[in-house]
């Protein structure tokens, strides 16, 4: 009987949602999240961010929850479904070194993209330093994923122009965790 008493009592405490180590409360962080006012997740991304405009517009994006540690984020805009008409994922947007004092990125356009003190743009596909907004082959429909890197490392470097390929190199075992988030456009 001692022995029931003893499994419910630990039982009892496993459940009490008020733990404590060293009388301190433990703060559980929320899941590591990125988003945009500009379309839902998985939806259509609006025109005025892609190819169909002459001056294209980067869209907003926030983020919250980033992982204990962060020093500095990544954000990249890669389109899959572009391997089997160009061979390889085409990356239409890298953006590093943005300090984990910040948790946004303002809609601008490549002329004015308002970027975050220090942050710097990387090579995309076009082989530019900007954006570059979806294009798929007319008929088709991409998905866009948009991935913000946390990084435990303040800097990937102090020049910009950087390649995915680089940026992924000088990141790697420094990322302490990934937020994504998808869009879809049709041309």
């Amino acid at each position: 009987m001692k022995y029931i008493y003893f499994f419910i009592l630990v039982a009892f405490i496993s459940c009490d949602k008020s733990s404590t180590i060293n009388n301190s409360p433990i703060i559980e962080q929320g899941v590591f999240e990125l988003f945009t006012s500009s379309f839902t997740n998985n939806s259509v991304i609006p025109d005025k961010y892609s190819c169909k405009v002459s001056n294209q517009v980067f869209m907003p994006f926030s983020w919250k929850n980033a992982p204990k540690g962060t020093l500095s984020f990544v954000l990249l805009m890669e389109d899959s479904d572009a391997i089997p008409v160009a061979g390889y994922v085409w990356d239409h947007f890298i953006l590093y070194n943005i300090s984990a004092s910040e948790n946004a990125i303002k809609e601008g356009t490549n002329q004015t993209i308002p970027l975050p003190a220090n942050a710097l743009i990387g090579k995309n596909s076009f082989g530019q330093n900007n954006y570059g907004g979806p294009c798929p082959p007319v008929g088709q429909t991409h998905t866009y994923t948009f991935s913000l890197l946390a990084l435990d490392k303040v800097d990937l470097g102090v020049i910009s122009g950087l390649s995915k390929a680089e940026i992924l190199s000088l990141a790697n075992g420094h990322i302490l965790g990934t937020a994504k988030y998808k869009g879809k456009f049709t041309q």
